[in-house]
């Protein structure tokens, strides 16, 4: 049987506790060394993802009633036989637009 400091150095063994005693000693050095943004900084970051949240997230979660009312106001009734709406060409040219949209903050 092998003494535990038969592992310490180079040891490939991953059932040693010792295995990688030295990469974590880098690593911990690496972290430590890192700066924190500032609490102004960290503050900003945080406003500016949830106006960004706030914006963007009426137009995937109050699509179905918009297109209602665009359908009733005739947006794109042009597509329609007669200019009689809704049809089916023109919901499917809303469903385009919502698509468009919500792809386009991704």
């Amino acid at each position: 049987m092998h003494s535990p400091m038969a592992y310490r150095s180079g040891s490939t063994d991953i059932t040693s506790p010792y295995a990688r005693l030295e990469d974590t000693a880098t690593w911990r050095g690496a972290v430590e060394s890192q700066t924190l943004p500032s609490r102004g900084t960290s503050f900003c970051l945080v406003a500016i993802a949830a106006l960004q949240a706030v914006l963007t997230s009426g137009m995937v979660f109050g699509w179905a009633p918009l297109q209602l009312m665009f359908e009733e106001e005739g947006v794109f009734g042009w597509l329609c036989e007669g200019g009689k709406g809704p049809c089916p060409e023109q919901t499917l040219k809303l469903n385009q637009v919502y698509g468009i949209a919500t792809t386009a903050f991704c």
